[in-house]
């Protein structure tokens, strides 16, 4: 199982509001539309020999970065 801090979680929280305002909502809405089924963001948790790399990438490419590689 994967697990995020609350930091963590608060960081992409705030990320992919501002991302999507910035990137994806259209003037005169107020949510991304994602499709029917969503899939807007792709949660990825990559275990190495040191720790584990944890990141949220957007459909469009953009990427953030939440990895706490000071506890490695």
């Amino acid at each position: 199982m994967f697990n995020l801090t609350k930091e963590q979680s608060d960081k992409i929280i705030e990320w992919m509001n501002v991302h999507d305002a910035e990137k994806h909502i259209p003037v005169g809405q107020t949510f991304r539309y994602s499709g029917a089924i969503g899939g807007a963001y792709t949660w990825e948790f990559t275990p190495t020999s040191l720790g584990i790399v944890q990141k949220v990438r957007c459909s469009c490419g953009e990427k953030i970065d939440v990895s706490d590689y000071d506890s490695w």
